[in-house]
């Protein structure tokens, strides 16, 4: 295993489709999905899901995206699709106007989830990190937010032990396993999702902690074309 990333899980025309970024995936890989979540402390073999392989659609170097099919339905996790029209109202336009909202991301934590120790399962202790920020700056190809660590929110130092040495340093965290996850505002009381996580932009980081997202308006122009 090279690294973890996430995915953002929308529907878009009647179809259902797994976003990620595309410095996430690499030649002659494999991306899985549906993952059970463990019930006890021991691994029962009779439990055990086999996840399906997702296809890779297509990738989008500019913008940095990844679109890939074939989610498990029958999956035990049983996640939603994100219906992808519900962000109709978020243009670049309309976003410009509204520097300041308040956002939020929630993705993998890689630094701290914990892979098991056998070759021939796969197997995740998956640590997540969620951050809020207002949005900074917004561009025809990326949406900005500054996101320094202020708070570490619901830090499950019993499932998780290693987050006990992790506090809050008003700077910078390592997001690494986050590319892919959904950048979300709250607008007439429901989570409409404005873009995809890429990564850190360049600033300066004793004042500045600037995380680049790709804008929604650019995921449906590629999703158009497939």
């Amino acid at each position: 295993m090279a690294g973890l990333g996430s995915v953002t899980l929308i529907s878009y025309k009647n179809k259902q489709y797994a976003i990620t970024c595309e410095h996430v995936v690499h030649n002659c890989s494999l991306f899985f999905s549906g993952a059970g979540k463990g019930d006890t402390p021991s691994i029962n073999e009779k439990d055990i899901l086999r996840c399906k392989n997702l296809k890779l659609i297509t990738t989008c170097e500019l913008h940095d995206i990844a679109i890939l099919s074939g989610y498990n339905p029958d999956s035990k996790t049983k996640k939603s699709f994100y219906p992808l029209e519900e962000s109709d109202s978020i243009t670049f336009e309309s976003l410009s106007k509204n520097l300041g909202t308040l956002c939020l991301f929630d993705g993998v934590w890689g630094k701290y989830t914990q892979k098991g120790p056998w070759n021939d399962i796969l197997y995740f202790d998956t640590c997540y990190v969620s951050a809020w920020s207002g949005i900074a700056n917004v561009k025809e190809n990326e949406i900005i937010v500054d996101f320094a660590a202020k708070e570490i929110i619901e830090k499950r130092t019993d499932v998780f032990p290693k987050l006990a040495e992790v506090e809050a340093t008003g700077g910078t965290l390592d997001f690494s396993g986050c590319s892919g996850c959904g950048l979300w505002v709250k607008f007439m009381s429901k989570p409409v999702l404005i873009g995809i996580l890429l990564g850190r932009a360049i600033c300066d980081v004793k004042t500045q902690h600037l995380i680049r997202f790709t804008p929604i308006w650019k995921i449906k122009k590629i999703l158009g074309k497939i």
